[in-house]
């Protein structure tokens, strides 16, 4: 995996650990330079610092709903800021992920409208990769966020549940999963997967 492949796991405000001498350490990540392949981390609780970690071989673990990354790096510095304990990392050039989800995923874009159960809110949303259990979405326009709603997708009703929320601005990046509807889910799916087999894709 390339710098810039492993750049999306490794956003400015996502949790990670540390992990030293078979402990660790919860922490966030603070900034990450393609060029240089320096990580900047800092730790969630300031007297929770591994000791003995700079100047020293560790390894960043990077979860999220449907992976685990962890990437080899040496500590090059340790320093204390008013808000907490800073590492710099360099990153070393194994790089190992684990996929964790079940069924996998197809990149799409995709216009559709969002209507809550509940209190009918509309919202419009952007289906990102779809698979056999559900959708990932970019959605603006809930002012409260709903546990279910409806997708309509190319004039079919398919109700879905919210697994997974991160907050993007003003907008929301949804991990979902579908509750009913799945014929018409199926549908789509083998339609992306015809259109990426034409395109050369190895599904």
């Amino acid at each position: 995996m390339s710098l810039q492949e492993l750049q999306r796991f490794l956003e400015t405000g996502v949790s990670a650990k540390l992990i030293h001498n078979e402990k660790s350490y919860d922490c966030r990540i603070l900034s990450f330079d393609i060029r240089s392949g320096i990580l900047e981390i800092v730790f969630d609780v300031s007297n929770a610092v591994p000791e003995g970690a700079a100047d020293n071989s560790v390894e960043i673990m990077v979860t999220g709903e449907w992976y685990s990354v962890r990437v080899p790096a040496y500590v090059e510095k340790l320093s204390e800021h008013t808000f907490g304990y800073v590492a710099l990392l360099k990153l070393k050039d194994r790089i190992v992920i684990s996929k964790k989800r079940r069924h996998q995923r197809y990149p799409t874009l995709m216009k559709v409208k969002a209507t809550s159960e509940d209190d009918k809110q509309v919202a419009d949303c952007v289906i990102v990769d779809i698979s056999a259990n559900g959708f990932g979405l970019i959605c603006e326009g809930f002012k409260r966020l709903p546990q279910k709603f409806t997708v309509f997708l190319n004039e079919k009703e398919i109700e879905v549940l919210v697994r997974s929320v991160r907050k993007i601005g003003w907008m929301y990046k949804l991990g979902t999963q579908v509750e009913k509807g799945r014929e018409s889910l199926e549908e789509e799916l083998n339609k992306i997967r015809r259109v990426l087999i034409e395109r050369g894709f190895n599904l």
